[in-house]
């Protein structure tokens, strides 16, 4: 049996191993037994369609480690026997010596043995784009990227053995929960438990006390009453509505990965990302230039010169090229070029006049000048640049023990023009927004003062001074940037962050991957590494907050509609529920029909799979929603309790009438008064000033309110479900009822919000609140 094949297999447990499929699936045989084929297969298709679904996104995600093995070369060069050879990654033996070249992937863990003016890049693990200088004794993790010079290794855990591979195990054991999956589990529970323990009570008191009805004729009627009150449509709801959503955005340059992901996105109260790229520009420029001596000349002689540039001094001269321009045109052409040296912190230029000059950190060189006057003012100044997070580069000619120093060149990385806006509008979207960054305390707080977010209360936090288990919550919910921050500090921060509410992360690097799988919803941009990007739920082909925030809002959107037809499902199920438990108690014949009511049951669902089309409040999508099973329950017994009394006015109105016909006509109220219901549990708002159904749900509801109309006179479909022609009073008095009730429910709602939010709810839940 191949590995895929039980990955499968345990994947479909998992998917089968719930309450609700087994609802479901009794459902589906009950309807069966009952003749009601239709409701049957509807539902074996609704459970079908949901299994594929979580199959597929769980299979999917539980193979995302496997894109470790991707990030290391197939061969890689050893030494063998005096001999330079070339192996297979997986022949390699803990006796081997490695050899690296630029370009190389580290295959394993090593440690180096001798290095040649090599500088590591580690992107692919923590997400930092600056190369990292490879010294004796040092160890290169695997997934590393050899950027320049040369390195001789020898191997301290092979591959399988590999601090990758232990990363890729702990990857594997982090489990995610959607918080709105647990709800409506715990809510569908509740109601099962509830419906299923007064069905119980009922039974035994009408069937062995009373004598009332058979005991496996008011068997078969439980059952179907159960079945009405677990809402089928639930699973295909939730997934056409989430669907249609991440379909939206990708049109929005994010792709929504893992489906359940949009459902933590309307959720999310904190939104955890780094500052490179996301609040600022990732693009450097020239801030400030200090020109002493023949400073233009020299520069624009390297800059519009040609050799071999690193990324850095390719950044370096476009922004001084972007941002100046040509000061001076150049006058010499570089003869030789000696790349920079982490050892000198310079690097060196010949021009074909014999002329030399060297660039780089403003400390070596200036290190390597003669005094100059200004060279006081000259450290200063450039140590302020530095405090505010900007990178000096000092300039020096002549030669080397008598190098001039002709000035130097302040670079930044801007902060976003739209980063402030994005900020402000997170917080008035109750989204608090917290930059994590590994620049000093200093650079956090320009940060924070370019983005007005310093302001009492506002704390800046540096964990080089603090640690993460000492921050107190109210620490935690007042900082807006942590400085000095690790990759272990933002798993950490995640962690005591979820313990205050959904969080999603932003993140890059190999190093993220945790977070990104530990964070209630995982953003990666589409250049990070490939495990961050199968690690993430949500992908974005722009590093910006605008489109997040847009997400968040489709999300909330998504969200309230899910959360209307759980109301909407629930409060008229239990209705029609209480009514026919009372009903067992003082109607002689059973008030409606097994067949009836799973009838009823798919004529007022079948609208609901248009709420996907529907318009929510403005208002409602202000704050993240919270979700509260026994609130939900509340308000689903309130609205049920006076559905009832409306039923019971019907009982008592037409108790004389004839079985047929008080089957029928109940059937009828109820149909159109769980129609009715979506009127006044779509929005918080009086049901006039409610934003405008949408055309597809409107015309939804006007079906199913006349399909039973067809079920009723045509003879054939009225023999099958046993209805009777209705009188015209019948009928007029039905939909008397159905415009009283309407109203009660608009009181009802009234009552619940109090005037303060019957117009203006806060947030989501306040479209629910009481």
């Amino acid at each position: 049996m191949s590995e895929n094949f039980k990955l499968a297999l345990r994947t479909l447990k998992n998917q089968v191993a719930s309450l609700f499929f087994l609802l479901l699936v009794v459902s589906s045989i009950v309807s069966f037994v009952l003749g009601a084929a239709v409701d049957g297969t509807i539902i074996l298709v609704i459970i079908s369609i949901n299994v594929f679904l979580g199959f597929f996104q769980e299979f999917r995600a539980s193979k995302a480690a496997e894109k470790l093995l991707h990030l290391v070369e197939n061969k890689v060069y050893v030494l063998r026997q005096g001999a330079l050879v070339q192996v297979k990654v997986s022949e390699l033996t803990i006796e081997d010596i490695v050899h690296l070249v630029p370009g190389s992937i580290a295959p394993c863990d090593l440690e180096v043995i001798e290095a040649n003016d090599a500088t590591l890049d580690e992107s692919v693990r923590t997400g930092e784009t600056l190369p990292k200088e490879v010294l004796m004794g040092q160890s290169i993790f695997a997934g590393s990227v050899l950027s320049e010079g040369k390195v001789v290794a020898r191997i301290i855990a092979l591959p399988q053995n590999s601090s990758l591979t232990k990363y890729e195990q702990k990857l594997q054991s982090v489990k995610k929960w959607s918080s709105f999956s647990v709800f409506t589990e715990k809510v569908i529970k509740y109601v099962f438990a509830g419906a299923l323990a007064a069905l119980i009570i009922v039974m035994c008191v009408v069937v062995f006390v009373m004598g009332k009805y058979d005991l496996l004729e008011y068997f078969v009627f439980s059952i179907a009453m159960l079945v009405g009150v677990v809402p089928e449509m639930l699973p295909l709801i939730v997934s056409i509505i989430l669907t249609r959503e991440s379909l939206v955005l990708s049109n929005k340059k994010v792709i929504v990965k893992r489906l359940s992901a949009l459902e933590g996105l309307g959720a999310v109260e904190f939104l955890l990302t780094d500052k490179t790229g996301t609040i600022t520009e990732n693009n450097l420029r020239v801030a400030a230039v200090r020109d002493l001596y023949d400073f233009w000349e020299i520069s624009n002689s390297i800059t519009e010169g040609e050799y071999e540039r690193s990324a850095l001094s390719l950044a370096y001269d476009n922004a001084l090229n972007s941002s100046v321009g040509k000061i001076n045109s150049a006058t010499q052409k570089i003869a030789h070029f000696e790349a920079f040296s982490r050892h000198l912190g310079y690097e060196a230029f010949v021009f074909e006049d014999g002329a030399k000059a060297i660039r780089g950190m403003l400390d070596k060189v200036v290190a390597e000048c003669r005094d100059f006057k200004e060279k006081g003012l000259v450290l200063d100044t450039a140590l302020a640049y530095e405090e505010k997070g900007m990178r000096v580069i000092g300039l020096a000619y002549g030669r080397a023990g008598e190098w001039i120093f002709a000035g130097f060149v302040a670079f930044h990385d801007p902060v976003k023009k739209t980063a402030a806006e994005s900020i402000k509008l997170a917080h008035e979207r109750g989204i608090a927004v917290k930059i994590l960054t590994g620049d000093s305390r200093a650079v956090a707080e320009s940060v924070a003062e370019e983005l007005k977010l310093v302001y009492a209360g506002n704390l800046i936090i540096s964990l080089e001074e603090r640690k993460v288990a000492s921050l107190t919550d109210e620490e935690l919910r007042k900082a807006v940037v942590f400085a000095k921050c690790t990759p272990e500090d933002k798993l950490a921060l995640i962690d005591r962050f979820i313990a205050l509410g959904p969080v999603a992360f932003l993140g890059d690097g190999i190093n993220d991957a945790l977070a990104l799988r530990r964070a209630d919803v995982g953003i990666v941009v589409d250049h990070a590494a490939d495990i961050a990007k199968e690690s993430a739920d949500i992908l974005l082909l722009e590093k910006d907050l605008t489109p997040i925030l847009e997400s968040v809002s489709t999300g909330r959107k998504a969200l309230r509609n899910i959360l209307v037809y759980i109301m909407y499902t629930l409060a008229g199920n239990a209705g029609t529920f209480f009514s026919l438990l009372i009903a067992s108690f003082f109607y002689p014949v059973l008030p409606m029909l097994p067949i009836q009511i799973l009838l009823n049951n798919l004529l007022t669902d079948l609208p609901l799979i248009l709420i996907i089309t529907d318009h929510p409040d403005e208002y409602a999508l202000s704050h993240a929603p919270h979700f509260e099973p026994r609130k939900v329950i509340r308000r689903v017994i309130i609205f049920g309790i006076i559905s009832s009394i409306f039923d019971l006015m019907y009982f008592t109105l037409f108790s004389n009438a004839s079985v047929a016909e008080f089957q029928t006509g109940w059937f009828l109220l109820s149909v159109f008064a769980e129609l009715a219901l979506i009127l006044s549990i779509r929005s918080s708002r009086f049901i006039f000033k409610a934003p405008a159904m949408s055309v597809a749900l409107a015309f939804g509801i006007v079906v199913s309110a006349l399909l039973p109309f067809v079920f009723i006179y045509n003879s054939y479909l009225a023999n099958m479900f046993h209805f009777s022609a209705l009188p015209d009073y019948m009928l007029m008095i039905i939909v008397y009822l159905v415009l009283t009730y309407i109203a009660a429910n608009e009181a009802a709602k009234f009552v619940m919000h109090k005037r303060k939010l019957y117009n203006k709810p806060k947030s989501v839940e306040d479209v629910f609140r009481f």
